[in-house]
């Protein structure tokens, strides 16, 4: 098993999503809760149900040169 390290803001966020699923909280409750959109606590809920914690953890992404993640952006396709 994985060993994961969570923020405290993560683990706030574990209790509230633990909420949602077993206690039926609603998303927009939860959201308000947590400080963030509806939407992006149903991409948490939806990620946590599939991952566990681990879904939570920050992950540092890393961009290239021109600040995109997907690749030069058109001003460097010239």
């Amino acid at each position: 098993m994985m060993e994961v390290t969570l923020k405290q803001r993560e683990q706030a966020r574990i209790k509230v999503l633990n909420t949602v699923l077993e206690y039926h909280l609603p998303i927009a409750q939860a959201a308000e809760i947590m400080g963030v959109s509806e939407r992006h606590t149903k991409r948490l809920v939806a990620a946590y149900r599939k991952d566990g914690p681990a879904a939570l953890e920050f992950v540092t992404c890393v961009t290239n040169s021109v600040g995109s993640l997907h690749g030069p952006g058109r001003r460097g396709l010239d």
